[in-house]
């Protein structure tokens, strides 16, 4: 893993909003973040590292604005798949979307294993019984599942555009 120690903006819909500051202590990592005016939360920071998104924490209200700090051991980072930083951002409220480097790993479905199998810049999510998937819908670009494309809904993510697609029990809901 390559160090990633030094100073990051950290973005909130697409605007600057705060400083990450990581530095490696030992065996561990500390991830210490500020971001003057986040407004109201709950707010949480992510990293994208090699087109994956990895939560760091959940911020507090504090005297000056929004805070965490927070240490990651070496082999959990590698769990989380983060190697070199590449953006910091700012997640706000309870639906928690993840970055999934697999999303064909998600499913036991032949079919829909290969459907996903090299799709990049997925994210996941849980509604209740539901298996939320968002896949990234970029202008000029061949959309990456799209066999399944008339099934998704149309969606933005934190100024992003996405196709989300809805599984219950390992299959496509509407």
């Amino acid at each position: 893993m390559p160090d990633i120690s030094g100073s990051y903006v950290i973005s909130d819909a697409g605007k600057a909003a705060g400083m990450l500051e990581v530095s490696r202590e030992g065996m561990f990592y500390r991830f210490r973040a500020v971001c003057p005016d986040c407004g109201e939360g709950p707010v949480r920071l992510y990293i994208s590292s090699a087109g994956r998104e990895a939560p760091i924490g959940l911020l507090s209200p504090e005297s000056g604005g929004w805070r965490l700090e927070r240490s990651y051991s070496l082999s959990a980072l590698r769990n989380m798949g983060v190697g070199e930083i590449e953006a910091c951002r700012l997640l706000r409220g309870t639906r928690v979307w993840r970055g999934e480097a697999r999303p064909d790993a998600l499913f036991g479905d032949r079919e829909l294993k290969e459907i996903f199998a090299g799709v990049s810049g997925a994210m996941s999510a849980r509604a209740g019984e539901e298996l939320l998937l968002a896949v990234p819908s970029r202008s000029g670009e061949p959309f990456g599942a799209m066999p399944l494309f008339c099934l998704g809904e149309p969606s933005e993510i934190e100024g992003r555009p996405y196709v989300v697609f809805r599984f219950r029990g390992g299959r496509p809901a509407r």
